[in-house]
């Protein structure tokens, strides 16, 4: 069973109209119906050339990259975050526990 080959292709002629509005094409066409220039293949997310490397390669490098980076960034935000709340939750304990001591 041949799986459906979802990539997209965009025109990179600059002086084009579907280059200037970002227009997507299925991987099919070859060429870009107003200008006529040779399509290529770009990234679903971000729309840069890239080269073809497969039919399930859809997104390119930089935005593959980008998106570890920003889960990285969220792991260590959370971190930080449940750090800051264990020290919130052990200084009430403190005062809780030298509250009951003064009190006996």
């Amino acid at each position: 069973m041949l799986m459906k080959d979802k990539r997209y292709k965009g025109c990179w002629n600059p002086q084009c109209r579907n280059y200037k509005k970002h227009y997507k094409f299925k991987s099919d066409n070859v060429y870009c119906p107003k200008c006529g220039s040779e399509l290529v293949y770009i990234c679903s997310r971000c729309g840069r050339m890239m080269e073809d490397k497969g039919r399930r390669h859809r997104i390119c490098d930089h935005c593959i990259e980008r998106k570890a980076a920003n889960a990285e960034n969220r792991k260590e935000a959370v971190a930080t975050l449940l750090s800051a709340i264990a020290a919130v939750g052990n200084l009430a304990a403190e005062k809780i526990s030298a509250k009951k001591s003064k009190d006996e």
